[in-house]
């Protein structure tokens, strides 16, 4: 599985069993999951496993987003 501070090759990739690519909407609606095995299978559990780390991080950079916005706005308006 991939994840924060999964270790990268000097070509790029990762040492991860797993490639998955996920969007999600601001409401948390899903707007994209793709994932491939690499090398090894996957089970439904480590996809769901994907989808909730996947869920917290996106959500974590969408309040960064909110925060950065705002300070703009607020910056503008002086």
């Amino acid at each position: 599985m991939i994840g924060p501070g999964t270790p990268r090759r000097s070509d790029g990739s990762s040492a991860a069993a797993a490639d998955f690519n996920i969007v999600m909407a601001g409401d948390g609606r899903l707007v994209e999951v793709q994932g491939t095995a690499e090398g090894q299978l996957f089970t439904r559990q480590a996809m769901e496993a994907v989808l909730d780390l996947a869920e917290k991080g996106i959500g974590h950079l969408l309040e960064l987003q909110r925060q950065v916005l705002e300070t703009l706005t607020t910056d503008s308006g002086r």
